[in-house]
């Protein structure tokens, strides 16, 4: 099967599906530093997004429990950044009125994507993530733990490549061995 020319930009359900998935690793990996320990929650007091949503969690659950205000900043936040990526999208695709799929995939722009504000926002939140918690002294220590194994794993793979199972094998015949491997948990 031939693989298909690049274009500017992917079809709509390809935005949609990048961005709901940025919004959800996001807020997963939020409530996993928090519930962990890794972040602090005062830290994230310096990120407008979070410290905003927080602020307004806080006004209409008086008296609820810290974690019962996490869970709900999170629910917040998932809901602000849905509905704000909806609006905009919709904004946008009124304006510019695509008549096919393939007026998606030649613009120069996304047509998913928040309004330019809540959007730089969500940036600062996630380079925030980033330096907190992707780079956690504990965290790079996991991962430096791991790194051996899952080259173990790879090695043991390469060398009995005929016992992977049917659809690796095939993968690989069009990827080559190595891809085919490293991504097996997905096949």
């Amino acid at each position: 099967m031939p693989v298909p020319a690049p274009t500017a930009q992917p079809c709509l359900e390809a935005q949609v599906a990048d961005r709901a998935d940025e919004i959800a690793y996001t807020n997963h990996d939020l409530d996993d530093g928090l519930r962990s320990g890794l972040l602090d929650l005062a830290a994230l007091d310096d990120v407008p997004l979070w410290r905003d949503t927080h602020r307004d969690v806080r006004a209409k659950s008086r008296g609820a429990s810290a974690d019962v205000l996490r869970a709900q900043t999170i629910v917040a936040l998932i809901d602000r950044l849905s509905t704000d990526l909806l609006l905009a999208t919709s904004a946008r695709l009124e304006r510019a009125a695509p008549r096919d799929v393939d007026a998606v995939r030649s613009t120069p722009d996304h047509f998913v994507g928040f309004h330019d504000e809540l959007g730089e926002s969500f940036l600062a939140l996630k380079a925030w993530l980033r330096e907190a918690l992707y780079y956690h002294p504990h965290v790079l220590a996991k991962n430096a733990q791991a790194e051996p194994v899952i080259g173990e794993l790879f090695t043991a793979y390469a060398s009995g490549a005929s016992a992977l199972p049917k659809q690796v094998r095939e993968r690989a015949a069009v990827d080559g061995e190595a891809r085919a491997i490293a991504t097996t948990s997905r096949a």
